[in-house]
């Protein structure tokens, strides 16, 4: 169930943000809504569900994405893994430390991309330009981090327990 939950979120994401998202003018400076999934995998399911979406997912976007192959799917990793070394000596998941999980994600996947984007540029990218898209990025990840993790846990809450009432009542209990 797992796999399907997060199959149809990482494709409802890809979708709304290269379609969707492209043509909105008021999100332009707004960030990778993977990050918030990747964020939610790390914090709430255990790496052998995760793992392979995590893998998936970032050959997907270094698939359809101008940036270099491979950017997304190192990024997301990174990503996943610090939050799994974190979980391990802070209660992220029950403290307010949760709300700044995806903005400090969200820092590490634009550092990387603006770090790739410096080095393919001849000329460098323009100083005024980095902390522009930078400050953007942070911003509406601090604002809608939270809400991102708090849906996909609702759901994922709701979905769990539907199979497992489905099962039982499958089995006559």
């Amino acid at each position: 169930m797992t796999l399907i939950f997060a199959a149809v979120v990482c494709l409802g994401l890809v979708v709304f943000q290269t379609t969707v998202m492209a043509e909105l003018p008021i999100v332009k400076g707004f960030f990778d809504l993977l990050v918030t999934f990747v964020v939610f995998l790390g914090l709430y399911r255990p790496a052998k569900e995760s793992v392979p979406v995590i893998l998936c997912v970032g050959f997907v976007m270094d698939s359809i994405s101008a940036a270099p192959f491979g950017l997304y799917l190192t990024a997301y990793l990174w990503i996943f893994a610090g939050i799994k070394w974190l979980i391990r000596y802070l209660h992220v998941r029950t403290s307010a430390l949760v709300l700044f999980v995806v903005p400090v994600a969200v820092a590490i996947e634009t550092l990387l991309a603006l770090t790739a984007l410096e080095l393919q540029v001849p000329g460098g990218l323009a100083a005024h330009a980095v902390p522009n898209l930078a400050g953007q990025h942070l911003l509406w990840a601090l604002l809608l981090g939270p809400f991102f993790l708090m849906f996909y846990e609702t759901v994922y809450g709701k979905l769990e327990k539907w199979v497992a009432d489905w099962k039982a009542e499958r089995n006559g209990r």
